[in-house]
Formats: structure tokens, C-alpha cells, sequence
């Protein structure tokens, strides 16, 4: 027999209201509560990180693009890592 969870949701609501600004994304990373959540701070980079890709990508220099969007696919899976695979411990 398992008892249902009930009442996290308004729980990390108010955790959210009353921690410091400087937390909540550390928090919101390691929260598995709330996953639309999770989901729309991993919205939130990815489409800054798409318009900018996107921006390099259409230079019209031909293999001078290569040399930054590498670093920059690279750089896109920590924040990935972070948001979504987060282990305690």
C-alpha cells in the first residue's frame, strides 16, 4: 500500500517566495517536484542559445562558423546536464 503524495507543489511555491534570489536556480535544478518547471528554465536558455547558434550560422564565411559553434554545442549540455540529471549526493 502507498500513500499519494499531496501538497509538494504549494510547498515548492513557497520555498521559491521566500529563498534568495541567488539560490533558485540551484534549487529549481534540484527539485523533481515541479518538472514543467524544469521545463520552462530549459526553454528559457535554449532558445537564447538557438537565436545565437543561429546568428553564427548565418555568416556567410564558409568553416568560420565551425570554430564557434562547436564550443557552443558543447557549452549547451551543461545546462542540460544540470536542469535534468541532477543526482543528490
Amino acid at each position: 500500500m502507498s500513500i499519494p503524495a499531496f501538497g509538494l507543489k504549494e510547498l515548492l511555491e513557497l520555498s521559491f517566495e521566500i529563498i534568495p534570489e541567488e539560490a533558485k536556480k540551484a534549487f529549481n535544478n534540484a527539485q523533481q517536484v515541479d518538472i514543467a518547471r524544469k521545463a520552462n528554465s530549459a526553454r528559457s536558455w535554449a532558445t537564447r542559445y538557438i537565436a545565437t547558434s543561429f546568428g553564427v550560422g548565418f555568416l556567410p564565411i564558409p568553416f568560420s562558423d565551425a570554430s564557434v559553434l562547436v564550443p557552443m554545442q558543447v557549452t549547451l549540455l551543461g545546462p542540460y546536464y544540470s536542469d535534468f540529471w541532477y543526482i543528490n549526493g
